[in-house]
């Protein structure tokens, strides 16, 4: 089981991912203020999903602040937008990324492979 943060701000995508996530027994965490993410990775989170395209933070603000807060929690993108921004998430850090919408097996595969527990 992983400790999972969710930043999204459309909320039935929010609510999509973290259903997927905890059917397959996760906990997750809902929030878009980067204070707060950063919180759950001083607390021990263990993979963060960040889209890129919201109000407020962007995520490519979001996967800097992690990168240079908490190098270790791996950072998952997904953009509804082109592979331009995708390109750019992992460039400043993301660990992988998704274009939307995204299957919930490739969701719960990178969640295993980012904490070392493997795709099923």
């Amino acid at each position: 089981m992983a400790r999972i943060v969710i930043v999204e701000d459309k909320a039935e995508e929010r609510h999509l991912m973290r259903s997927i996530l905890e059917g397959a027994g996760h906990d997750t965490y809902m929030t878009q203020d980067l204070e707060q993410i950063l919180n759950y990775c001083r607390g021990g989170v263990d993979v963060i999903f960040t889209a890129l395209q919201m109000p407020g933070a962007h995520g490519l603000e979001i996967i800097m602040a992690v990168r240079e807060n908490a190098p270790d929690v791996p950072v998952i993108a997904v953009s509804a937008t082109g592979p331009e921004q995708l390109a750019m998430a992992e460039a400043v850090g993301a660990v992988m990324s998704f274009r939307k919408p995204v299957e919930p097996i490739a969701i719960l595969d990178a969640v295993d492979l980012v904490t070392g527990r493997g795709p099923k």
